[in-house]
């Protein structure tokens, strides 16, 4: 996805449509579509895959927004909400969000102030909410605030440099890096240092409540915080997550490549990186 035009992103001209374009393995052709249907201008959104291939789309330039790829009909649509009889909409509005597929089908979303406002507040938390494709309704999860996934501001903008100001706006709660894993679990990777678990199926015995739990995941204490860095997930089985570049703010950028490997004992430990420089 692009934006509403083939080289023009985010202004002042707001529109309800997005350029796509589709590669063909197989024929190794590019074919470029204007998606009018769904009234989303899929700017800067977030994005996960389900177990069918199908892509689910949210948020970006036009907020609340939520659209489905289907590749095998190579179409876009919008859920509808059961409880509504309307198009499903995001209860929080988000650009930048991280987002993941889950076990149970859904998809989970955190962060992302690029774009919307809360309350009419532009930098307001985004907090955590999953969308359900069975009921076609989203819900935001109360006990899974966006504060926990927030960069350090002491580090966040601590030198002088060239080009615009730094601020210490939004931006730190962008990009998130989530990983679903064992036990109905979310493993929060980064960009901030401080690493989370988020819990979003409640529980028989009530440890996991409907709206959400976060319990802590250790501390990238020697890479620090890295945000535009990229992540995978490479080791499903080990659970073993391959981080490179990033940095604390926008402006600054680490040239180190870490691993992250969760504890196989329990899906509620994070041992320490091992740190490798390049």
């Amino acid at each position: 996805m692009a934006s509403y035009e083939e080289n023009t992103f985010w202004g002042d001209l707001k529109q309800n449509w997005t350029y796509s374009a589709t590669w063909d393995a197989k024929t190794g052709t590019v074919e470029e579509q204007k998606v009018d249907q769904t009234g989303h201008d899929m700017f800067c959104p977030g994005t996960s895959y389900d177990e069918s291939g199908k892509v689910i789309i949210t948020g970006g330039s036009t907020p609340s927004a939520l659209s489905v790829y289907d590749p095998e009909h190579d179409s876009y649509y919008t859920p509808i909400d059961n409880s509504t009889k309307r198009p499903t909409v995001l209860k929080v509005p988000r650009g930048y969000q991280g987002q993941t597929f889950l076990p149970t089908g859904k998809t989970f979303m955190i962060g992302g102030a690029w774009s919307g406002s809360v309350n009419g507040v532009k930098d307001s938390d985004r907090d955590g909410e999953i969308y359900d494709p069975a009921s076609g309704a989203s819900k935001k999860l109360m006990n899974v605030n966006a504060s926990y996934i927030k960069m350090d501001p002491s580090v966040s903008c601590c030198c002088k440099e060239p080009g615009p100001p730094c601020k210490m706006d939004g931006w730190r709660q962008h990009h998130a890096w989530l990983f679903a894993w064992k036990k109905n679990s979310i493993f929060h990777a980064g960009p901030s240092k401080r690493m989370n678990w988020f819990f979003t199926e409640p529980t028989a015995d009530g440890v996991v409540p409907a709206d959400g739990l976060v319990k802590l995941g250790g501390s990238r204490e020697d890479h620090g915080d890295a945000v535009c860095g990229i992540t995978s997930m490479y080791d499903a089985e080990n659970g073993v997550i391959l981080v490179a570049g990033g940095a604390p703010n926008y402006h600054y950028w680490h040239t180190v490549v870490i691993l992250i490997t969760c504890n196989r004992a329990t899906v509620i430990a994070c041992r320490q990186p091992t740190k490798h420089s390049k």
